[in-house]
Parts: C-alpha cells; structure tokens; sequence
C-alpha cells in the first residue's frame, strides 16, 4: 500500500472534516519541525508517484526512513504527533495550510517525458 501516501491523505481528511471542542494539546515536537516533517512527507509521496507501481512500498518505506533520519525522530514521535493532530482539527487544518504554504514556495521544473 502507498502508506505515506494513506498517510498525508489521512492527515488532509482529517483537516477537512467536521471540528469539535476539545481541550487544548500540545504537539510532542516543535510546530516548525512538524511542518518540516509534513512538508517532506508530501514531497517524498509526490517522489514516489512518478515511479512504476512495482517500486513503489519500497520507496516510500526508503523515504520514510530518511525522513526520520533527517529530523531525527522515530517512526513512534511521528505517530505522536500525527495523534495529536487527528484530535485537534483547528490546529491540523493550520498545520496542513502552513505545509501547503511551504510546499507550493518551492521552485518547480518542468518535467519532459520520453
């Protein structure tokens, strides 16, 4: 399964659905560096479509681990905070805006097929 990419989509959802009040909680990690984390998590997904669906699983689970490697945080931080934003959908939908902000900054080439 495209699992980052289940993930993002998750996460996106997550954002879009209906908010309730709930007490405030905080992220385990710093806003910035979950922005960071989200924001390569999105690129490493669009990386991973422009490839055979055959070396896909492998990709992403390569890419998930760099990703966790750069920020320095495990898989179980990640899960952490991704909770935390699955239960505040105000501070998702801010996070997910703030990522797409980010994301959309980046300079872009074209790309040519042959």
């Amino acid at each position: 399964m495209n699992k980052i990419f289940w993930l993002i989509t998750a996460v996106i959802m997550l954002s879009i659905g209906c908010s309730e009040d709930k007490s405030e909680v905080t992220l385990p990690l710093p806003r910035a560096k979950v922005r960071n984390i989200l924001a390569d998590m999105y690129l490493a997904n669009a990386a991973v479509e422009l490839h055979p669906s055959s070396n896909k699983d492998s990709l992403q689970q390569i890419y998930l681990t760099e990703i966790c490697k750069i920020h320095q945080i495990t898989p179980e931080m990640m899960a952490r905070f991704q909770k935390v934003l699955k239960n505040d959908l105000k501070l998702n939908s801010e996070i997910q805006k703030e990522v797409l902000d980010s994301v959309n900054l980046i300079p872009t080439k074209k790309m040519t097929t042959h």
